[in-house]
């Protein structure tokens, strides 16, 4: 989020930053007091996280809940839900791959770059996620919730200019790039994109808080 609104052009970390919400703010500025503490030898790095899923954590969720959600309401979401939807790029990171790439940079010590953006390879919509999602639950919506959803985020989408200042989820457009975390790092992340991420968690994959027995 403190890229701000690019217009959905790609973005990297050395993109000036354009916080544009009070949270985005905040970050921004919770950033660069750390580095100000950087010295006598400490290195400090800012990871950038995406939309952070994992187990218990994504998309499989967002769709059981959307289709209790239906039955019981007619589909309605909550206004950070529903800003969410509005927007056409999502970039997100699995949990496991966060752990990757903080692996990784602290490796490198004081070598490491002072800010990695930790996303996954494919920006998307959330809609496109849950919809996926559903199908690997075999929840896919009926046609009736689905013009439901439809037509409340056109509702919303009318009132975008009223509140959006005061959404949190209209944090602008802008598709973030993670080519620092492969080429410097040389992490190879195991979930390039929320299939496999989603794949992976409907089989009940636990990476990475699973234990070993051994």
């Amino acid at each position: 989020s403190v890229y701000g609104d690019q217009g959905g052009d790609w973005v990297n970390e050395n993109t000036p930053c354009a916080p544009n919400t009070p949270k985005s703010r905040a970050r921004y500025d919770a950033e660069r007091a750390w580095h100000a503490l950087a010295g006598d030898g400490v290195t400090t790095v800012s990871y950038r996280l995406g939309g952070i899923y994992g187990p218990g954590r994504s998309a499989i969720e967002t769709a059981k809940k959307r289709r209790s959600a239906a039955a019981a309401n007619g589909g309605e979401e909550s206004a950070s839900q529903r800003a969410r939807e509005r927007r056409s790029f999502t970039s997100r990171v699995h949990v496991g791959d966060i752990v990757r790439v903080i692996m990784a940079s602290m490796t490198l010590g004081e070598k490491a770059s002072e800010v990695y953006n930790v996303v996954d390879d494919e920006p998307a919509p959330r809609r496109d996620a849950v919809r996926y999602a559903e199908n690997i639950l075999g929840l896919l919506t009926d046609d009736s919730t689905m013009t439901t959803m439809t037509t409340t985020t056109t509702i919303v989408r009318e009132q975008q200019g009223r509140d959006s200042v005061n959404v949190e989820g209209n944090r602008g457009e802008k598709r973030v790039e993670n080519t620092r975390i492969k080429t410097e790092l040389g992490v190879e992340l195991q979930f390039p994109t929320y299939r496999e991420g989603l794949d992976a968690l409907a089989r009940g994959d636990q990476y990475p808080f699973e234990t070993s027995s051994s």
